[in-house]
């Protein structure tokens, strides 16, 4: 597009982008390229046009992206419907967890990974790896660790009785599973504790059974020392 002429429709007969657009055949994104490639400036009224113009396009390019998001599938969160822009602009979406809960949830967290769940996921974790083997907190479990920590761990109260006299738990039930597996095979009740046959012997299956309070108070040790409550 020659320059005189562009210059001539635009500066002096003051037509607007859009007519010298109709003339030409060209769009106004067209004339408005040539403008700029013949350093002819563009009144403020049509640079406030096309600052409009390029506002309405972002924000309808923003709006199909949003709109794409529709039924997406986030983790354990599907989008359910688009919800109004927090106090920083950002787009919302509530979504439904696959638990059932419902969340509002920031564009930004969705698309780069951070919320993948209204919460149920990072609890599910730490109860997996918690009851790794299906026990954890339970009397049954602390039975087992109490018995690990004083024969085992030269800090702990007890370790003078069971450790430091060479007492140890057996390495199969150095395994918290095997442990409990065989304590439920064999008589393990909430009223119950774990006892040594031979006072002088392992944690191990073929000299521990479970007994009440007053058996085991029987088997205890004679001399000067009494066994720690197990």
């Amino acid at each position: 597009m020659d320059k005189d002429v562009l210059y001539d429709l635009y500066i002096n007969k003051e037509l607007s982008i859009r007519k010298i657009g109709k003339m030409l055949n060209k769009g106004r994104n067209t004339v408005r390229h040539y403008l700029r490639s013949h350093n002819i400036p563009m009144r403020t009224f049509e640079q406030s046009l096309l600052a409009k113009d390029e506002a309405i396009r972002r924000k309808n390019c923003r709006n199909s992206e949003l709109s794409k998001m529709l039924g997406g599938k986030f983790g354990r969160l599907t989008v359910m419907s688009r919800q109004e822009n927090n106090k920083h602009g950002h787009g919302m979406f509530l979504c439904r967890c696959e638990c059932g809960n419902e969340i509002i949830v920031p564009t930004y967290r969705l698309t780069n990974g951070n919320t993948k769940s209204c919460g149920c996921f990072k609890s599910d974790t730490q109860r997996a790896r918690l009851l790794k083997h299906g026990f954890s907190c339970t009397r049954i479990h602390r039975c087992w660790d109490r018995m690990i920590q004083r024969c085992h761990n030269p800090k702990h109260k007890a370790y003078f009785y069971y450790g430091e006299r060479g007492i140890s738990v057996c390495d199969e039930w150095r395994n918290a599973s095997i442990f409990i597996e065989w304590a439920l095979a064999n008589g393990y009740s909430d009223s119950l504790t774990l006892d040594r046959i031979n006072n002088d012997g392992n944690y191990e299956p073929s000299n521990c059974r479970w007994v009440d309070m007053k058996t085991q108070a029987i088997n205890r040790r004679k001399w000067g020392t009494c066994k720690i409550n197990q």
